[in-house]
């Protein structure tokens, strides 16, 4: 079920609450019938640039939380699209978020929140921000999180942002030769797009089965080599789009972090059909050369900021093994918004060969690249806004400071008593 309200003339915090009670209709009608009661039925809901408010979207999701809510394993609808482009939102509204993206954990695969008012520089900003980047932990099958558009200025916003990224359950890339193996040991070839999507087509096919529910049928899906690997939260996402939010190299020095662990659109998602979503997907890449985690343009990073982000991309292929043939690429063939790339999606085996053949002193030379463009902006930090505007760097400083009262106290005999804020 499609609710777009774009042609509605209501607009502001009074469209949210009739989104709200319109929500609030559609449950009450379905618990109503008698059994069987109805499917559960998809939601995209549409409200892009009717300038809800932080009012209006609250009163909006308080409806969306009760048709998401199953009562006795029944929910009234699974939220698959949520477009909230250019409604004057802030950190509040993305706080009220949280509990739905939960609801939603296993439906969602489209959030957009771009051109809103979105900013962390406030303690009370900063709270909100994490708390609604926790939430996406359990998300299965996001497909993209837009962000662009919004005042993610300075520090703070990204450094909460790799914080929380650095917490969220590893995964691992997809490997479709694994679906396809003959028992023979031998690794099958994807020579060709049509074998991609082949492959592909029983990847989508295969039941994945959780280890808690039944262990017994996952070790026969094992031993038959038919088990996915399992991803969920950020890490997971194939495409996060920060373009225009004012990043600056205070930003992108902890940015650098999430995009150097981060794997590419093609090993964290099976390939699109032809169609608008595929198209938009795809114009990323060919807009801003990004490829899944888009961070440009950003006209406030300095050229020691695009340095450092161009760097940790160059870190980011070794990390995930794919090697970028330029010439290759730009004449390669592609499935929605999967790029077929040179080198295969690997193996544990297949990754350690390529690691192998990599040339140490190449990826020597780009670490330690990036550790210089790090420290170079590390210091222009401390120049210009000082130590305590960095989290991080405030608390070590005031460890710091306790732990040398706490030496000094104790070589002088004296109970030193520090209070904690």
């Amino acid at each position: 079920m499609k609710l777009n309200y774009k042609n509605r003339k209501s607009d502001g915090p009074k469209l949210g609450h009739i989104v709200a009670k319109d929500l609030r209709k559609q449950t009450i009608h379905c618990f109503a019938k008698a059994e069987p009661r109805p499917n559960i039925s998809p939601l995209v809901l549409e409200l892009d640039g009717k300038r809800l408010t932080d009012d209006g979207c609250v009163a909006m999701i308080e409806g969306l939380k009760e048709t998401l809510e199953s009562r006795d394993g029944v929910a009234t609808n699974k939220l698959e699209e949520l477009h909230l482009t250019g409604n004057e939102l802030t950190t509040v509204s993305l706080r009220a978020l949280a509990p739905v993206l939960e609801l939603a954990r296993f439906e969602l695969v489209d959030l957009d929140l771009s051109d809103n008012n979105v900013s962390v520089k406030t303690d009370d900003e900063a709270r909100d921000w994490e708390i609604f980047l926790k939430a996406f932990c359990g998300c299965r099958v996001l497909r993209r999180i837009d962000l662009s558009r919004n005042n993610l200025d300075g520090p703070r916003a990204f450094e909460i942002l790799a914080r929380v990224y650095a917490h969220q359950p590893p995964v691992d890339p997809t490997q479709l030769e694994e679906l396809d193996r003959t028992g023979n040991g031998h690794e099958p070839e994807m020579d060709s797009t049509s074998d991609l999507v082949e492959l592909t087509n029983r990847a989508r096919n295969v039941s994945i089965t959780s280890p808690v529910d039944d262990p017994h049928a996952v070790h026969d899906s094992m031993s038959a080599g038919t088990v996915l690997k399992r991803r969920e939260g950020l890490r997971a996402v194939p495409y996060i789009v920060f373009n225009d939010t004012g990043m600056t190299d205070a930003g992108a020095l902890f940015f650098s972090y999430i995009l150097q662990k981060h794997y590419y659109p093609q090993q964290l998602m099976c390939p699109l059909r032809p169609g608008p979503q595929a198209t938009q997907l795809d114009e990323y890449r060919q807009r801003s050369h990004c490829w899944g985690l888009v961070y440009l343009p950003n006209d406030n990073l300095t050229e020691t900021g695009r340095r450092l982000l161009g760097k940790a991309e160059d870190s980011r292929s070794e990390f995930t093994g794919i090697e970028e043939d330029m010439a290759e690429l730009q004449h390669s063939d592609s499935v929605g918004s999967f790029v077929v790339v040179g080198a295969k999606q690997a193996s544990a085996g297949l990754r350690r060969r390529s690691d192998a053949a990599v040339d140490p002193s190449k990826k020597h030379a780009v670490a330690l690249d990036v550790e210089n463009y790090r420290k170079k902006i590390q210091r222009n930090i401390l120049e210009d806004l000082g130590y305590d505007s960095i989290d991080l760097w405030r608390c070590a400083v005031k460890m710091l400071t306790y732990a040398k009262a706490v030496m000094l106290g104790h070589e002088q005999g004296k109970d030193y008593s520090i209070g904690f804020r």
